[in-house]
């Protein structure tokens, strides 16, 4: 991903050191994969920034490495992806077939793994990350009634928690 101010000449100067590494290296920038995202430049200059380019306009949002990126905030149906890859790892695995500490080891190592990569991208909404407790809770006690409450499960196991990571703390400490 390159960015450039959106004028003529900075999109030549990129592309200018774009065919210098093609000479370099031999390699050749996909002008077919490649897209153009813009904003805030009139039409005019568009259509000459695209010819000088040969690339194709791309429209947001779009998907770079799994992550939806956005010109604006993103809704709680933009992050559907990463709920419904989380309940795709919990239906992998049946509840009944691991012990309690297998789930917990699942949900600590495999599920929140999960979850980093988009939690250091994101500041998740509330609504987003009620559904992620409510697929571990509901995967970790094996039933939809919880005996004890997520927030006392997510303490440290020296106050008494089981050591998952709390994602509302635990995002705010990736983002920094």
């Amino acid at each position: 991903m390159l960015f450039s101010r959106g004028d003529l000449p900075s999109v030549r100067i990129l592309m200018d050191c774009l065919q210098e590494f093609r000479d370099v290296s031999g390699l050749v920038v996909n002008s077919a994969k490649s897209n153009i995202f813009t904003a805030d430049i009139q039409q005019h200059e568009l259509d000459y920034i695209l010819e000088e380019t040969q690339f194709a306009r791309g429209e947001m949002p779009v998907r770079y490495l799994g992550i939806p990126l956005a010109a604006k905030r993103l809704l709680i149906t933009d992050f559907s992806t990463l709920v419904d890859r989380i309940g795709a790892c919990i239906r992998k695995r049946t509840a009944k077939s691991l012990s309690f500490a297998g789930r917990l080891e699942l949900i600590r190592s495999v599920i929140q793994g999960v979850e980093c990569f988009w939690l250091q991208t994101f500041p998740l909404p509330a609504a987003v990350i009620e559904k992620i407790h409510r697929h571990c809770r509901t995967f970790l006690w094996n039933s939809k009634m919880a005996p004890v409450a997520w927030e006392e499960i997510c303490h440290l196991k020296q106050e008494g928690g089981l050591g998952i990571q709390y994602i509302q703390s635990w995002n705010v400490a990736l983002l920094s």
